[in-house]
């Protein structure tokens, strides 16, 4: 059946300081990588298995690597509704290529963050992906579903660095785990097993996915 799309409402001071944070460049732009490559799911869909800063696909213009699977009964805006308490704050968009059913497409999405972005802090930041007219993929072996990338952003308004995508795919992990949800760490092999650094962008993933189960 089709599904409305859940809109998330925030006003005040919260949603002037949405608007702030959609200027912030989350990662450095054009960060490389040797292991990019398409991903299959089933019945025509597939991913790349990075996102990317900016419409191109291209090695040396990634961003994260996809580190998350969430599955069943799962969409972008519920994935964000249910990490609320502990991700509540709006991130800079990146871009994502899917093709949903023999039709390559991008998806863009900000993600949420653990905190507001500033010069001494730092904060928790995943992206959701699907595709962008219904949020979500659909086949009989998924479900519902939808794909994430993970990092940690740094001092974002001075210094900035961004890094650790293995410690925030944990806490997401544990997030929907401590809410009963059945989840599997690192149960799928990305092909992104990637470590190493590049300027402000420092690479720790393990190529693993987490897959999270959602009803």
């Amino acid at each position: 059946m089709p599904r409305r799309k859940i809109v998330l409402c925030r006003v005040g001071a919260l949603l002037c300081l949405a608007c702030a944070a959609v200027v912030l460049a989350s990662t450095s732009f054009g960060a490389s990588t040797p292991y990019l490559r398409t991903l299959g799911f089933g019945y025509g869909d597939q991913i790349w298995n990075y996102d990317f800063s900016g419409q191109t696909v291209a090695s040396d213009n990634v961003d994260w690597a996809v580190s998350m699977l969430f599955y069943n009964n799962a969409w972008v805006n519920k994935i964000k509704s249910i990490a609320g308490g502990r991700y509540w704050f709006y991130g800079s968009k990146e871009d994502f290529r899917l093709n949903d059913s023999g039709y390559w497409e991008w998806d863009q999405d900000g993600g949420i963050k653990t905190d507001t972005p500033s010069c001494l802090g730092s904060d928790r930041h995943f992206r959701i992906y699907a595709p962008s007219a219904y949020d979500d993929f659909y086949n009989p072996t998924f479900g519902y579903y939808v794909f994430a990338t993970s990092h940690v952003d740094h001092h974002e308004f001075c210094d900035s660095w961004y890094d650790d995508s293995e410690g925030t795919e944990w806490d997401v992990y544990n997030l929907f785990a401590n809410k009963g949800y059945y989840s599997r760490y690192d149960w799928a092999w990305f092909y992104n097993q990637q470590y190493g650094n590049q300027g402000s962008h420092h690479w720790s993933n393990d190529g693993y996915a987490t897959y999270i189960r959602v009803t």
